[in-house]
């Protein structure tokens, strides 16, 4: 093995959340979407990697372990590419359970046509990744799921060899838009994997990359309560592999030793709404999240980016994994980052809901954050809402009515860019905000 190198890991960047609608009118819309936070913490991502390449952490590549986009609308791809498009080290996306099937606010695709989506608008990233004096012998999978080009990859960097494993559904969600989340071992991924664990030879050592993990085995970490996992642990599995896939997926890396690592994303921070009754966000952090070995293989999470660092003040936590490959060709993937806010390792991922009706608007903002908060809305018709407020109802504040501000329109105009922002004063004293801005509708 060569001298020591890196790889970093970056996963869920979610290109378009918040929006019902991203870039342009439905989800083949052609355009390159808007920016706001989400871009802002990606850009910022893009340019530590890019500040740090070359210094403590020489690495070679970044791997974007999938759900790049929200919805797969054309907008999210062609947004999150161009700001990936930035990073000075090559690029390995990978496909998500989001990516699969398009859909925006009153439009839905008929199928799972997100994978050629996907494939055609980083069409000219795979070209540079087979011409890439870094990356060596990179191939993609020719076969197909359910009539969609199946995004199974090999590459080998510096004696490593790389397998990225596509366990994305194809079925439509049971229960809403898109795509089914849980992950799926499809007969031509297990034939992907078999053919090439079969293939090396030499005991040469192998990193596996997927959106989904491999296993659904999950181990409770020490920082959450035994209630709460009981509640979250079932939801967290059903979005993995099945009991018989993941036994299926240990069988084929069963004698495998060679195998050190298994990467993925999926399981995040998230939030939940349950018929109609809203849950609390689950905010915890999920770089710490453990799975049991398959085998000798050892299966890590790395904290969505859409997320962020969006736990209480002090519990900060990082999006971009740094995994190095020690010279003699172990894996330590210990060392998490944070550089999705510039300066402050924070995230209040802010959104709203919002309703006009013959003039008068009733505005509610929400902050994915149990940091404290306050608000303030820009109309888009010369006028704001005042002073930042407070959110009164606290950091769990998913449709609560307590923070709603009411407006009335007199331009007699019914499309207006609103934008709403979130901040919290930091320990010296200044500043740090984060905004979303998206044009909205009279009913």
């Amino acid at each position: 093995m060569a001298d020591a190198w890196s790889f970093a890991l970056i996963n869920d960047t979610h290109i378009g959340c918040y929006y019902p609608v991203y870039g342009g009118e439905g989800y083949a819309d052609g355009a390159t979407g808007q920016d706001c936070f989400l871009t802002e913490r990606l850009c910022n991502t893009v340019d530590w990697i890019n500040d740090n390449k070359d210094g403590e952490y020489p690495i070679k590549f970044v791997a974007v372990n999938g759900d790049i986009t929200d919805s797969a609308e054309e907008s999210e791809f062609r947004k999150a590419k161009k700001v990936l498009d930035g990073l000075a080290v090559p690029c390995i996306p990978l496909f998500g359970n989001h990516d699969a099937w398009p859909y925006a606010s009153g439009s839905e695709a008929a199928g799972p046509l997100g994978s050629e989506v996907f494939n055609a608008i980083f069409e000219d990233t795979f070209a540079s990744l087979a011409a890439s004096p870094v990356i060596s012998k990179w191939t993609r999978d020719p076969g197909a799921v359910a009539g969609t080009p199946i995004n199974n990859y090999s590459f080998d960097v510096e004696g490593l060899h790389f397998l990225g494993l596509d366990l994305v559904s194809r079925q439509a969600a049971p229960n809403g838009c898109g795509s089914d989340g849980r992950g799926v071992f499809h007969p031509g991924t297990k034939t992907w994997l078999l053919d090439h664990l079969g293939g090396w030879s030499g005991g040469e050592p192998v990193a596996v990359l997927s959106h989904h993990a491999l296993t659904n085995r999950l181990i409770r970490p020490e920082h959450v309560g035994g209630f709460e996992w009981n509640f979250v642990r079932p939801l967290l599995a059903a979005g993995l592999p099945s009991k018989a896939d993941c036994a299926d997926i240990a069988a084929c890396l069963a004698g495998h030793a060679e195998v050190l690592a298994a990467f993925a994303g999926h399981s995040h921070s998230a939030e939940l709404l349950l018929g109609h009754m809203p849950t609390p966000p689950f905010i915890w952090n999920f770089d710490d999240i453990g799975f049991e070995p398959i085998g000798t293989t050892e299966v890590k999470l790395t904290e969505a980016t859409v997320a962020g660092s969006n736990g209480p003040a002090g519990q900060d936590k990082g999006t971009t994994r740094i995994v190095k490959v020690t010279e003699d060709g172990k894996l330590d993937y210990g060392t998490v980052v944070g550089p999705e806010s510039p300066g402050i390792n924070h995230a209040l991922n802010p959104s709203f809901d919002v309703n006009i009706v013959d003039g008068h608007g009733l505005f509610i903002p929400h902050r994915f954050s149990k940091q404290d908060a306050e608000f303030a809305f820009d109309y888009g018709d010369g006028t704001n809402s005042g002073d930042f407020e407070t959110f009164k109802a606290g950091w769990w504040d998913r449709g609560n009515l307590l923070d709603s501000e009411a407006h009335e329109y007199k331009d007699g105009l019914n499309r207006h860019l609103v934008t709403l922002t979130v901040r919290e004063k930091t320990t010296g004293g200044t500043y740090f905000e984060e905004n979303i801005a998206r044009e909205v509708l009279e009913v």
